[in-house]
């Protein structure tokens, strides 16, 4: 798939922490890992960007807050997953405030056409996103998955996405040589099984989403040596 060193990225509540906590902001920069993810959501009452994957609860740690974390780390990149639309405006002009926004990934709802100014590489997008009923139909005809990455690769290509956002269990030995032919990147999650986090990582994919932190940056320094 590529020749750049696969990234290994902390999946919100990685090894234990807390989902979209700062407390896991925190053991993530301390990790190794290459970036971290937070799911964004508006706060009802306010609008704040706040780190949540559901409901957006009052206590919810502000974006504002982890960006001013993840600053502090040197090379550190945050991969938003932005859970509802409209957010890739405001994510990506708090991310300029803390200097982050050469470092910032968007995944999850995103529209490109939001983003044709932003760094190259910046948008992991989701297959299932664009794919209608995507995983009702790989279940009824598991070979539709080679199809829907057809299909998505000419939908990032026309958009200039390099990189496609995809579960883990859709992608096997041809799913990612449909990617190639593209010349698209994958970027797999959530990847927890070690056969599995040694798999991606034998095949070069861009990035591999984990909370099986500490283990995949073990494996991965191990297949370096």
């Amino acid at each position: 798939m590529t020749n750049e060193t696969t990234w290994i990225t902390a999946h919100s509540g990685a090894d234990g922490t807390p989902d979209n906590s700062l407390a896991f902001v925190r053991y993530a920069l301390a990790s190794g890992a290459d970036a971290l993810e937070v799911d964004v959501r508006r706060r009802p009452d306010d609008g704040a960007l706040v780190l949540a994957h559901d409901e957006a609860a009052a206590a919810a740690p502000l974006l504002e807050q982890a960006l001013a974390c993840i600053a502090q780390q040197a090379d550190m990149r945050v991969n938003c997953d932005l859970k509802e639309p409209g957010l890739e405006r405001p994510v990506r002009a708090l991310a300029r405030r803390a200097g982050l926004e050469e470092r910032l990934v968007y995944s999850g709802t995103v529209d490109p056409r939001q983003l044709r100014d932003a760094p190259a590489g910046a948008v992991f997008w989701n297959i299932d996103e664009q794919i209608p009923a995507l995983y009702e139909r790989c279940r009824e005809t598991p070979a539709f998955r080679w199809q829907a990455a057809e299909e998505m690769c000419r939908l990032c290509a026309a958009a200039g996405v390099r990189t496609v956002n995809v579960y883990e269990g859709l992608v096997d030995d041809r799913f990612l040589e449909i990617l190639d032919g593209y010349g698209m990147g994958a970027s797999v999650w959530t990847v927890q099984q070690e056969a599995r986090l040694v798999y991606f990582l034998s095949r070069g994919v861009r990035n591999i989403t984990t909370r099986r932190l500490a283990h995949a940056l073990s494996l991965r320094r191990a297949a370096r040596t």
